[in-house]
């Protein structure tokens, strides 16, 4: 007879930490139960088995439309736990991906407002897999008529951009324009 052995981090996690990890485990996550679990005391960086914390289940959520529903919207949970529960924006799941790296590897559209909300919470930006950063796939959009200049000029004041002389030339008329229209 074979006894499943309990890890030794499932050993010291307190009830409402194990209770958490229960309700992160499921295919579809009540958020509203995992909400009042963080609120009252359990840790906001627990990982299912795929490695992934409750930022990164609402990050798939927000891709994918469905967290538009008023049942995840309610007290914008992303901004609550990112913000006044201080989870780690920089966690990596099991595929090694942050919050942030699963909304810039999106194959299709990229949820820049997204990514600016990781951006200016501090999270680090690594290059997607194709390897661009996030001020270079802002660049291909403004390349390509679509105006992401708001974006840039918040990724420039995070100070996350790569440095000035290295910016692209369309940069220059567009943020003096942005900062600047009567000019």
């Amino acid at each position: 007879m074979f006894t499943k052995r309990a890890k030794q981090e499932d050993v010291n996690l307190s009830s409402l930490d194990k209770e958490l990890q229960l309700v992160i485990s499921d295919k579809s996550p009540n958020f509203d139960l995992a909400m009042k679990l963080v609120a009252s005391g359990a840790d906001p960086n627990l990982k299912n088995m795929e490695g992934e914390t409750l930022l990164h289940l609402l990050v798939h959520l927000k891709i994918r439309g469905t967290l538009l529903c008023p049942q995840h919207t309610r007290g914008n949970y992303l901004e609550k736990l990112a913000k006044e529960f201080r989870a780690d924006v920089d966690v990596q799941n099991a595929d090694g991906l942050s919050p942030l790296d699963i909304v810039i590897n999106q194959p299709y559209k990229i949820d820049y407002n997204l990514a600016i909300f990781f951006v200016e919470l501090g999270a680090y930006q690594r290059e997607n897999k194709k390897g661009m950063y996030l001020i270079e796939l802002l660049e291909r959009e403004e390349k390509l008529g679509n105006n992401v200049t708001g974006f840039i000029i918040k990724i420039l004041e995070q100070g996350s951009a790569l440095i000035a002389s290295d910016l692209p030339g369309f940069l220059v008329p567009n943020l003096h324009r942005e900062i600047s229209p009567g000019c």
